[in-house]
């Protein structure tokens, strides 16, 4: 199930898309800029290490 899912994106037409399918979305910026991309996303980080698995876990253990 889409709902289920996470999606890792680094662009918003890569959000918007993740999003319409029902997907949580986390944002690496690596090609635009944070601010840009943590408007749309669940999630957005500098680098994919910078994630806060617990964070995610919770999420997803609320739905």
């Amino acid at each position: 199930l889409p709902k289920q899912c996470m999606a890792k994106e680094d662009t918003p037409a890569g959000i918007q898309a993740a999003k319409r399918a029902g997907m949580q979305v986390l944002a690496v910026a690596n090609t635009y800029p944070f601010h840009m991309l943590q408007r749309q996303a669940n999630w957005t980080v500098d680098y994919l290490s910078d994630l806060e698995l617990e964070r995610v876990i919770e999420t997803f253990a609320e739905k």
